[in-house]
């Protein structure tokens, strides 16, 4: 399962966003842009040091794709040496998981723009963290 997971995360290195990166872009921004994008968020919470929290909850359906590992070994005709080499293959006969992930951004009222200013988010962690 673990070889798996980093299959994944290594191909989506190449150009996927994971959330932690999508929350870091709106660290700055009114809070209504993440509204415009998401949607109202479904609770938000006061906290102790004058920031509010916004919770979104979103389903995520991750598909884990079906891997294998194939070992091949040779011997060269003109040494005793043997090489060993394996690979592993992705196939697409793997599980389909869906989680509920929650996402909270951290927002400072802002007499500037008159709204809730995003200024931290709380990392996602297990799978909600994977792009």
């Amino acid at each position: 399962m673990r070889r798996i997971l980093l299959s994944l995360i290594s191909l989506c290195l190449a150009g996927c966003q994971t959330p932690a990166m999508i929350l870091q872009g709106y660290v700055g921004k009114d809070l209504r842009e993440a509204v415009l994008d998401y949607g109202y968020p479904v609770m938000f919470l006061d906290m102790a040091d004058g920031r509010r929290a916004f919770q979104w909850d979103m389903s995520r359906k991750v598909d884990l794709p079906a891997s294998a590992e194939t070992t091949t070994k040779t011997q060269g005709l003109w040494t005793n040496s043997t090489t060993s080499t394996s690979k592993t293959v992705i196939d697409p006969g793997g599980t389909m998981t869906i989680t509920n992930c929650k996402y909270t951004m951290f927002g400072e009222w802002s007499t500037e723009q008159n709204g809730w200013e995003i200024v931290d988010f709380k990392k996602p962690s297990g799978i909600c963290a994977l792009p």
